[in-house]
């Protein structure tokens, strides 16, 4: 009888196959994607520096953005079946987490906060790993793993409270995950760009 591990992790490579083969030939999404998630990132933390204030909806904002430009790889690179990839699970993810980080400060005290949106970025962050060990070989690449594990250190210092009484800190750390997650799409982007050829 098969390992289920060995199953699910076949199932999921499966479902990425399928993603990447509706995805390759429109594989300039990737670039405009994390190009988008790079100048987000930056437009976030310029408000964040610049402005100084204690404001975070600029950078909720941007996060729900971007996972609404995530989300939208996503369901292109579905194959008509009811399985959403990786991708559109993350992205909704990290919208979540941009809905809190608007929302949440009149309501929620901060170090509720950050421990919600901490456990949004690690989820999303344990969703790219293990994507990144599902990609089929070929497209197999370190750059998401360690975007994945960027996402997960920042979601484990969120969970431990970095950050709950210093908007500035907590703004820089969203902006910063945001910014490695862009250059990662726009690293896949060449890798999945020079492998299909």
């Amino acid at each position: 009888m098969a390992d289920p591990r060995v199953v699910a992790l076949l199932r999921r490579r499966e479902i990425l196959e399928l993603a990447i083969g509706q995805l390759l030939p429109r594989v300039r999404v990737f670039f405009v994607v994390g190009g988008l998630l790079v100048l987000m990132a930056s437009a976030a933390m310029a408000s964040v520096l610049l402005v100084r204030s204690t404001s975070l909806a600029p950078v909720g904002i941007f996060m729900i953005l971007a996972g609404l430009f995530e989300s939208g790889i996503g369901h292109l690179g579905r194959s008509g079946g009811p399985n959403s990839n990786p991708w559109q699970t993350a992205g909704v993810v990290h919208i979540v987490a941009g809905g809190v980080t608007i929302f949440g400060p009149g309501v929620l005290p901060g170090y509720v906060l950050v421990s919600i949106v901490g456990m949004c970025l690690l989820l999303a962050g344990l969703i790219w790993m293990r994507m990144g060990f599902a990609m089929p070989e070929r497209f197999q690449t370190g750059v998401i793993p360690l975007s994945a594990g960027a996402t997960c250190i920042i979601g484990i210092l969120l969970i431990l409270r970095w950050g709950a009484n210093d908007p500035l800190l907590l703004g820089l750390l969203l902006s910063g995950e945001m910014l490695v997650r862009g250059w990662s799409w726009v690293a896949l982007g060449v890798v999945m760009g020079k492998r299909a050829e």
